[in-house]
């Protein structure tokens, strides 16, 4: 009886993993395609989504001088409720306004920061994105 009871198990087992689909991701930069699979191989689904972390698509200024104080603004898509930091020294960051679709930020420099590259780390509760920004000592119009 113990033998019997134990085949069936095995064949509810056997069916329920027979029933489970295999899921694979397909990304491209703007959609994210999700394949379902049967155990037997075939494709039973297909779906897109658009993905849910933090995309930048442009900034500007992308350029901001020693001494100064530089409204910022970064377009793109699920960027609400972002945190935007840096540690690169002697810069300040206030986020003004954060929409699904564009932060403003002030960039707050002093006489003591020093030229070059400065990365913005761009965090939301969907995930992180980042940004490069050159600082100068005068900016030529």
């Amino acid at each position: 009886m113990n033998n019997g009871f134990g085949l069936i198990v095995y064949m509810i087992f056997i069916f329920v993993l027979m029933c489970i689909s295999v899921h694979t991701v397909s990304a491209d930069s703007t959609q994210v395609q999700l394949f379902s699979y049967d155990s037997s191989g075939n494709l039973i689904e297909r779906t897109s989504q658009t993905p849910s972390v933090p995309i930048i698509t442009n900034y500007y200024p992308n350029e901001i001088s020693v001494d100064s104080i530089t409204r910022v603004s970064i377009f793109g898509t699920n960027l609400q409720a972002a945190q935007v930091a840096t540690s690169y020294p002697n810069l300040i960051i206030s986020v003004i306004n954060s929409t699904p679709t564009q932060i403003l930020i002030d960039i707050t420099t002093s006489t003591f920061t020093i030229p070059g590259t400065a990365g913005l780390i761009i965090t939301t509760n969907l995930g992180i994105a980042s940004v490069s920004i050159q600082i100068v000592d005068v900016i030529l119009e």
